[in-house]
C-alpha cells in the first residue's frame, strides 16, 4: 500500500493480463483503487474528503436541527443518511450531494432535483421534508420510512400473494402516473426505491 493507511483486500488476477485486476472486497464506492498484477499495488485515495471528515462536515451544517446516526446505501450520486430531527424528536432521511460532485452541472441538477420533489405530495411517493445549503452542501430530508424496501423483502426471500403483488404495482402505478402528470419522469423505478410501509407501498 502507499498514499494511507492499510486496507484489507482481495485481488482476482486473470492469468496472462498484466494489466488487469479486480477488487471483491475491501472498498467502498469513494475510494479509488489503481493495481497492477505484479507484487506491488498502489492505492490512491480520495484528495479530499475522507467519510469520517465529510460526516463531520455534514453534522456541523445540520446542528442543531438534526443529529445524524449512521448512512444508507443506495443512494445513486448522493449520500443518504438517517439523522434525528431534535426539535420533533423523529427520525428523518437526509439526501446529500457530497463535496466531490458537488461542481457544475451536479449542483444543479441536485437542485432541480429537490424543487421537483417538493412538488410532489401523493400519497404513494415519500415527500419532501425540508432542504438546506450550506458552501458545498447542499441537501434535503424526507421522512423515516420504517419498514423495507421492496428489494429488501424479495432478498431475505419474502413472498407476495397474487392480489398483494397486483395492489403494490397498482399503487407504484398511481404514483408514476400522478409524477408524469406534474411533468416528471422518475428514471430510477426499481425494487430498491419502493418501499413497503405496512400493506402499502410508497415510491422513493
Amino acid at each position: 500500500t502507499a498514499g494511507g493507511p492499510e486496507r484489507d483486500l482481495r485481488l482476482e488476477c486473470r492469468p496472462g493480463d498484466a494489466g488487469s485486476c479486480r477488487t471483491t472486497a475491501g472498498l467502498t464506492w469513494s475510494q479509488n483503487l489503481a493495481a497492477r498484477c505484479t507484487r506491488r499495488y498502489t492505492i490512491l485515495y480520495p484528495p479530499a474528503h475522507t467519510v469520517s471528515e465529510f460526516t463531520a462536515q455534514l453534522q456541523a451544517a445540520l446542528a442543531p436541527s438534526y443529529t445524524l446516526e449512521r448512512e444508507l446505501t443506495g443512494g445513486g450520486m448522493s449520500r443518504v443518511f438517517v439523522a434525528t430531527d431534535t426539535t420533533l424528536g423523529r427520525k428523518v432521511v437526509i439526501k446529500v450531494l457530497p463535496p466531490e460532485l458537488a461542481a457544475g452541472v451536479n449542483h444543479e441538477r441536485f437542485r432541480r432535483e429537490i424543487q421537483v420533489a417538493a412538488q410532489l405530495q401523493h400519497p404513494h411517493i415519500v415527500p419532501l421534508l425540508s432542504a438546506g445549503e450550506q458552501h458545498t452542501l447542499i441537501w434535503y430530508t424526507m421522512p423515516y420510512i420504517h419498514g423495507l424496501s421492496l428489494r429488501e423483502a424479495l432478498a431475505r426471500g419474502d413472498r407476495f400473494a397474487v392480489r398483494e403483488v397486483v395492489r403494490i404495482l397498482h399503487e407504484v402505478a398511481e404514483a408514476l402516473e400522478y409524477a408524469h402528470g406534474m411533468g416528471v419522469i422518475h428514471r430510477d423505478i426499481k425494487p430498491g426505491n419502493v418501499l413497503m410501509q405496512g400493506s402499502h407501498a410508497l415510491v422513493t
